[in-house]
């Protein structure tokens, strides 16, 4: 059983999904451990093709085509339906993990059990930067993470207050 499923919603992005899938093919996590689900929104471009390609010869890809755009929201549960990981991770299709994130993400579920995580995020340019950076190179941009560790009916009322970040 993979200990995580990786759900990207992608919707005309071409030119980044083969920068994110390969960070996460570089990730230091064996990929038995981790599946990678690309959910193609009814791309214009050459999207849904760039997919199939990756899935080539990586047999923890799959990949699936709306015949009806339905949003990132709506590609990210069709990629839940799909998934077989114990837990789920969204990224968007221009988004990329440095080869360490999987490998620490699995350690600290570990040594802390729990249903849910929620972890930092910073911007970088580009993918061989933060391939070559450890954890902690690059400044931390959610600023909500205290809020976290609220009740559940606090954090309905931040969340819904838009008093917190609602990225997935």
């Amino acid at each position: 059983m993979n200990l995580f499923s990786i759900i990207i919603p992608a919707w005309n992005i071409e030119k980044e999904l083969a920068e994110c899938i390969t960070s996460l093919k570089r990730q230091s996590l064996s990929s038995e451990r981790f599946e990678i689900i690309i959910i193609d929104d009814c791309s214009t471009d050459n999207t849904y093709s760039v997919a199939l390609n990756i899935r080539e010869n990586n047999k923890n890809i799959k990949v699936k085509r709306h015949s009806k755009n339905l949003g990132p929201g709506g590609a990210r549960n069709v990629g839940i339906n799909i998934a077989k990981g114990e837990y789920l991770i969204f990224l968007d299709g221009d988004d990329f993990l440095p080869p360490w994130a999987l490998t620490e993400l699995a350690r600290i579920i570990q040594e802390k059990p729990c249903d849910a995580y929620a972890f930092n995020w910073a911007w970088c340019e580009n993918l061989n930067k933060a391939i070559k950076s450890p954890p902690g190179e690059f400044l931390p941009k959610r600023r909500d993470l205290d809020i976290l560790s609220k009740s559940k009916e606090e954090l309905l009322e931040v969340y819904l207050g838009m008093g917190m970040d609602g990225s997935v």
